[in-house]
């Protein structure tokens, strides 16, 4: 697995490179008329565990939703909270640290300059996506190769590879001694009724390619 997973990298990193286009201006106008919301939480805001992170570029951003049914709208598109799951499901896994901070299942539109983007996942222009942000560190004294999401598998008896995310921030491969990793991975799904998300991590190996632990597995309940 690990060897698929690290030599994939160079062909995620020029997907990502197709959804850098711009929206034109009369869509731009529109979406400065339409703020993003800002709903409530606990610490009045966006959740502490997102300090750092940069929006993505080929994905609405969702960090202050927090309840089903809220809609926000930026310009990459528009997305509507489904189900949402705050685990904060920690493991450790021969040296790393992996945390599930939250996940989520949202419809997305996504606007129309990201078409050629995600027509490598999906034929729709409405679509559903289960998505999890989290964090992970190498607290060994050597550098390691891993990937915190190897296979993503729903209740509804659909399953997706490290290969089929949306997001492609560039979390697998190696990690230096001390490094911590935070970000998002998602996947497009047919079915939006997802009651339950497994997360499955790669193995994780040394820099000279020694299996140094089994993968890990992250089972999620989500809420409506």
């Amino acid at each position: 697995m690990k060897k698929e997973l690290l030599t994939g990298l160079a062909l995620a990193l020029l997907l990502s490179g197709c959804s850098d286009g711009a929206a034109a201006p009369e869509e731009e106008a529109e979406t400065a008329e339409t703020p993003a919301a800002e709903p409530e939480t606990a610490s009045g805001g966006i959740p502490d565990f997102y300090e750092g992170y940069v929006a993505n570029p080929q994905v609405t951003d969702d960090r202050a939703l927090t309840e089903t049914g809220q809609t926000v709208r930026d310009a990459n598109g528009q997305i509507t909270l489904k189900a949402i799951a705050s685990p904060d499901a920690a493991v450790e896994i021969g040296g790393i640290e992996l945390t599930v901070h939250e996940a989520k299942v949202f419809m997305f539109q996504p606007d129309y300059s990201l078409t050629d983007f995600y027509h490598h996942y999906t034929d729709e222009e409405e679509f559903a996506v289960v998505k999890a942000f989290v964090s992970f560190t190498n607290t060994t004294d050597a550098p390691l190769q891993f990937a915190p999401v190897a296979l993503a598998s729903t209740d509804t008896g659909e399953e997706r590879t490290w290969e089929d995310d949306i997001y492609l921030e560039e979390m697998n491969g190696e990690i230096a001694l001390g490094e911590t990793v935070k970000g998002s991975i998602g996947f497009v799904v047919d079915d939006a009724e997802v009651g339950s998300l497994t997360l499955t991590t790669s193995d994780v190996f040394s820099a000279d390619d020694e299996k140094v632990a089994d993968a890990a597995k992250i089972e999620i309940q989500f809420t409506e």
